[in-house]
């Protein structure tokens, strides 16, 4: 049995000698809402995620 998270953070990379996360990544997710506000624009666009794998797997 073992722990996966989501949403990454420092405190994961410590906790349990570090927990297995699932997480976005916002600093492209906030650019491209950036972008689409000053587009004026509706779109449905693709975030890709990503997996760290850590000691509690």
């Amino acid at each position: 049995m073992g722990i996966i998270s989501y949403n990454e953070t420092p405190l994961k990379k410590i906790i349990l000698e570090g927990i297995t996360t699932i997480s976005t990544d916002f600093q492209l997710m906030g650019k491209q809402t950036a972008q689409l506000i000053l587009e004026n624009a509706k779109e449905h666009i693709e975030v890709p995620f990503y997996l760290t794998l850590r000691a509690s797997l």
